[in-house]
């Protein structure tokens, strides 16, 4: 029981590592997309 507790916690953290990576990805492709409306 202990264990899978550990793991559960485990890919939690996983999920939060991902889950932030989608967000820096999601703000550099935001700032990509004004980027390319100011040149047009």
């Amino acid at each position: 029981m202990e264990q899978r507790k550990c793991e559960n916690a485990d890919g939690t953290k996983q999920i939060e590592d991902d889950t932030k990576q989608i967000e820096d990805d999601t703000k550099q492709i935001e700032d990509h997309t004004k980027q390319n409306k100011r040149r047009q």
